[in-house]
């Protein structure tokens, strides 16, 4: 059993406000000369704003931002918000603490859509919002969001899609396969779409306590349903009789989707020396199947044994991916994994963060320029193989 360490969720709230404003800082300044419409030069006035700004009671003060997206090139952005007090306008009885909000201008306003939610699940008599955990955009489409709901009037956990924004959604139903659902959710992605049909994966741990992914099909704006697509092997024997995984922490479409229908997930399985953390490659396609049966045709890679793993909601490990990595080309099957870990008892510590650079199934840590290892909360790399940048 992983032992408990929870983070402070006000620091949570920081570090993921912060990473969505990082590129919107303003620095007061004076004033500036610049162009007039007219031809000649005017002096331009400069003011401080609050980004993310709480107009409208969108972000009102002690929020959690719960989850966020962010769709490519990085304007338009999702997120759920949870919030301890009502708006103002809202009378009591409507007040509910689960919003959804979407951005257009890069974070720094926000524009509630929970409406879009709510419609659709009175449309399908499925009550009100319980809890919302986790939003998932396109990588090729601002428009196409996905969120995951716990409605008052269903026993699981539903996704609902939308192609318009958030506006309307659609529902695709439980998330759940046999007698098999996810208890707790770690990653939840969308696909690139290829021939009008984008795939959805959703991950973390199954209600009979081992680790597991959900795939789904959406096209245009309606799902043909969800089916389990665990396996067996990812303890990396290949013993259909060994338990797959006890949870799932990531799960990535590769940039090469459309050629090779490649898709990564790491996982952790339980180990003599205490959990091994591997990264799958599977495909969904032509050649369906993970590791030594999919496209790229590797088995399992053990990035790291740790001796314990922290419990913080899911970020315990994650997959970043150079924009040229390729499933069916050894040397471009390039990833970043990052690993949360505790080096010895939970009590005494210490917590431990690193980062490995898995080039084909070859592992190195690259943490060594990061003072101290400190526990990470996401990595992310923008670039090719050969060159890019990173942020931790």
């Amino acid at each position: 059993m992983t032992k408990a360490r929870v983070w402070p969720v006000r620091a949570m709230y920081t570090l993921v406000a912060a990473a969505l404003v990082i590129s919107l800082i303003i620095t007061a300044g004076p004033p500036a000369s610049v162009a007039a419409a007219t031809g000649g030069p005017v002096l331009a006035e400069w003011g401080r704003v609050d980004t993310p700004t709480i107009e409208d009671w969108v972000l009102a003060p002690e929020s959690t931002i719960v989850d966020f997206a962010t769709a490519a090139p990085g304007e338009v952005a999702y997120t759920i918000v949870n919030t301890e007090y009502p708006r103002p306008d809202d009378p009591p009885e409507d007040w509910a603490p689960w919003y959804l909000l979407r951005s257009t201008d890069h974070a720094a306003t926000w524009k509630d859509i929970t409406s879009g939610v709510d419609k659709e699940l009175d449309r399908k008599n499925l009550g009100d919002i319980n809890r919302m955990s986790h939003v998932a955009c396109a990588p090729d489409d601002t428009d196409f969001v996905a969120v995951t709901v716990w409605p008052a009037g269903s026993p699981g956990m539903h996704v609902l899609i939308s192609k318009d924004g958030g506006t309307t959604f659609r529902d695709t139903g439980i998330v759940e396969h046999g007698a098999v659902s996810l208890d707790q959710v770690f990653a939840f992605v969308v696909s690139p779409e290829v021939g009008d049909e984008r795939e959805l994966a959703i991950g973390g741990i199954g209600d009979d306590g081992f680790g597991a992914i959900f795939r789904g099909k959406a096209i245009g704006d309606w799902s043909t349903g969800w089916e389990l697509a665990r396996y067996q092997g990812w303890d990396g024997t290949d013993d259909p009789v060994v338990p797959a995984s006890i949870a799932v922490f990531d799960i990535k479409f590769a940039p090469s989707w459309a050629a090779d229908k490649t898709i990564l997930a790491v996982t952790a399985t339980p180990s003599p020396g205490g959990f091994n953390i591997h990264l799958q490659s599977g495909t969904w396609g032509t050649t369906e199947g993970w590791n030594t049966k999919s496209t790229p045709g590797i088995g399992p890679v053990l990035v790291k044994t740790v001796p314990d793993l922290p419990t913080v909601d899911g970020w315990i490990a994650g997959i970043t991916l150079p924009t040229n990595y390729a499933g069916r080309t050894s040397a471009q099957r390039h990833s970043w994994v990052w690993v949360n870990y505790l080096d010895g008892d939970a009590d005494a510590g210490p917590a431990i963060g690193e980062i490995f650079r898995v080039a084909n199934t070859s592992v190195i840590s690259v943490t060594q320029q990061i003072h101290g290892k400190p526990w990470l909360t996401n990595v992310d790399y923008l670039g090719t193989i050969a060159s890019g940048k990173a942020i931790a």
